[in-house]
């Protein structure tokens, strides 16, 4: 009986990277930017190429009373690849931001390389017409609880608990979500740096089940735009470590050692 991560070796439920632009491609940058991969979307092992929706927020005027429901331009495109029927893998291609989304992570490695090999030639034409304001790295993680809902205390599976939450939640009495979030600096650049915790009751076939769901956020807010994809990778490198960290600062012991992370290698 205890917290057990979601895989047997990690804890990974999806990651998700963000690549935003200071101003939004022309449709004709645009389509040109994504054709690297759209081109071969099936030799890159996705399944489905459909429009997406543009980034730019509009607006429409209409003399008829009644809600108004906007028009959405659909200027860009997004690759799919499922599983079972299950979404797996997503790669979006929108005017003002690229986006990627996984559900399958085995190591970092394999993660980013993946990502390059689907985004590098498209944000290497991207990058002669605009530049990058920021990047994003989302991880999303999961613990069960095996045992009872009410037994499933937290401080076996955290180092450490937001101090405003009741003694009683966090040993189990009650489900309660928390959000910390703060700016730091690197290389003069500001970074958000987010973690949210739910603390959830999920349905089973063996009755409801006890989820710990810890989402973590890095974020590098450009000072000075990135403009190259060198500098891009870089940057995806240190935001990959910084939040593995916090993500391991956050967790006891224990639980740091059954997942294989190894606090040391991104405290440096």
């Amino acid at each position: 009986m205890g917290w057990k991560p979601i895989h047997e070796a990690h804890a990974i439920d999806r990651v998700r990277i963000l690549v935003q632009f200071n101003s939004p491609l022309t449709d004709k940058i645009l389509t040109k930017a994504a054709a690297p991969a759209t081109s071969k979307f099936q030799e890159l092992g996705f399944e489905q190429l459909l429009r997406a929706e543009s980034t730019i927020q509009g607006f429409m005027i209409s003399v008829q009373p009644g809600p108004i429901v906007p028009e959405i331009a659909q200027n860009g495109w997004v690759l799919k690849r499922s599983s079972a029927g299950v979404l797996t893998e997503e790669a979006g291609f929108r005017d003002g931001v690229f986006g990627y989304m996984s559900t399958e992570y085995g190591r970092w490695e394999n993660l980013a390389t993946r990502f390059w090999d689907v985004f590098e030639s498209s944000l290497s034409i991207a990058l002669d017409s605009v530049d990058i304001s920021s990047i994003k790295l989302e991880y999303w993680d999961r613990f069960v609880f095996d045992g009872q809902p009410a037994s499933a205390n937290l401080r076996d599976l955290l180092v450490t608990v937001d101090p405003v939450i009741p003694e009683s939640a966090v040993t189990g009495a009650a489900l309660w979500h928390s959000h910390s979030g703060w700016f730091e600096n690197h290389n003069e650049n500001v970074v958000l740096v987010n973690r949210n915790i739910d603390v959830i009751d999920e349905p089973s076939a063996e009755g409801p089940r006890r989820h710990c769901n810890i989402f973590t956020l890095v974020e590098l807010r450009a000072a000075k735009a990135i403009d190259n994809v060198q500098n891009c990778k870089t940057t995806l490198e240190h935001l990959h470590r910084r939040s593995l960290a916090l993500f391991g600062s956050s967790l006891a012991e224990a639980q740091r050692n059954n997942i294989g992370l190894n606090l040391a290698d991104y405290l440096q």
